[in-house]
């Protein structure tokens, strides 16, 4: 269950683009992104800094828009955890 403090525009916002990116590269790339979608969220619950995946750069240099769009999630993420602090 989400609080209703935790709903937020832009959070949905990024969301939305989170998994319509992810629906496109699991369609191109099957399990790696589904891995990597996995280890997105678990970053984000982890707190771990995505913008420092280094792991990924091997397999994902040309899917920037779904990192992007993962990036833009986690700042969101971020961005509402500081507005509940």
């Amino acid at each position: 269950v989400i609080s209703s403090k935790f709903v937020d525009s832009k959070f949905v916002e990024a969301s939305k683009k989170f998994v319509n990116k992810a629906k496109e590269f699991v369609e191109e790339n099957d399990l790696i992104a589904l891995e990597c979608i996995v280890k997105t969220i678990g970053d984000m619950v982890n707190d771990r800094e995505i913008n420092s995946r280094s792991r990924y750069d091997n397999f994902y240099k040309k899917e920037a828009d779904f990192l992007g769009a993962a990036v833009e999630l986690e700042g969101a993420y971020k961005a509402i955890k500081q507005t509940l602090l």
